[in-house]
């Protein structure tokens, strides 16, 4: 993904982080936070579409298992905690009990479709229980969190072109996604949204206003330092030292007689680094190797 969309999505993250940090701010516009919530999930989308654009394998097939997976194991606890609140009132309200009783094999023998329906019920169940549950160990973040994979998980279901995809529309799926929250989900639902705060929250608004703006980043780099040494502390020279990105080595370079070794001008991204000497892949976490990243 060129820079130019790196900046809209992380403008777009920046926006969403703020209106998290701030609900309650906002709370009394009831269609706000399931807003920001839906922008979220779409976001997660983003970078895994990006994420697979930027590998080197081809075909690469989200696995939607795992993400239904996920969202169960997200949803059940949330579930419990109102059915558990529910049976604690005197008398106990049944009604509620029905609604949040639910058993991880049902979740996993329904269909896609009705799983997804049934995985975001219970999170809306939960959020409109979310005072009453925290005794029992269900943080708003929890059901943020919740909300997040379940509507990630609602999005590959309803697009068909997610299950199996290319590199090449892997990226144009990430771009065609950020384009719709950057322009529709954005600037035409959430904005309005805010601006209802113009007045009544004006230090808000602004802050709003604030995390919108697209900061142009440039070309970002960063810095990798290394020193490798033996057990006892002496230096070891000509130590290979490599990042990897998606099974692919991308820098490479070698420990001089210090044993320390730099690569600059290393793209942001998440790397895994490795240690070689005589034949031999050293742990990168072994106690004996320092590195640092600025």
């Amino acid at each position: 993904m060129e820079q130019k969309k790196i900046n809209q999505l992380n403008a777009a993250k920046t926006t969403v982080a703020y209106c998290e940090a701030t609900a309650s701010d906002t709370a009394s516009n009831t269609n706000f936070a399931p807003k920001v919530a839906y922008i979220k999930g779409r976001i997660v989308l983003v970078e895994g579409y990006n994420q697979i654009s930027d590998s080197p394998i081809t075909g690469v097939r989200l696995n939607v298992n795992a993400i239904r997976a996920a969202a169960i194991e997200d949803v059940l606890p949330l579930a419990s905690a109102v059915f558990a609140y529910a049976g604690s009132l005197s008398p106990v309200d049944q009604d509620l009990m029905a609604k949040a009783k639910i058993v991880k094999s049902d979740l996993e023998t329904f269909s896609k479709e009705k799983c997804s329906t049934e995985c975001q019920r219970l999170v809306t169940l939960a959020s409109d229980n979310a005072a009453n549950i925290l005794s029992y160990g269900i943080t708003a973040t929890m059901i943020t969190d919740a909300q997040t994979t379940v509507t990630l998980y609602a999005n590959v279901i309803n697009d068909p072109r997610a299950a199996a995809i290319s590199k090449a529309s892997a990226g144009e799926q990430a771009e065609t996604i950020l384009e719709q929250i950057m322009s529709f989900d954005l600037a035409k639902q959430l904005d309005p949204m805010a601006n209802i705060f113009r007045f009544s929250k004006n230090v808000w608004w602004k802050s709003y206003k604030k995390s919108r703006e697209v900061i142009d980043l440039g070309s970002t780099f960063t810095k990798l330092r290394v020193e490798a040494v033996d057990k006892d502390d002496n230096p070891l020279k000509n130590v290979n030292v490599t990042l990897h990105q998606a099974g692919v080595v991308k820098y490479t370079t070698q420990t001089d007689t210090a044993g320390k070794a730099s690569i600059v001008k290393v793209k942001p991204g998440n790397y895994d680094i490795y240690f070689e000497l005589g034949g031999f892949t050293l742990h990168p976490a072994a106690k004996k190797f320092t590195t640092l990243f600025y």
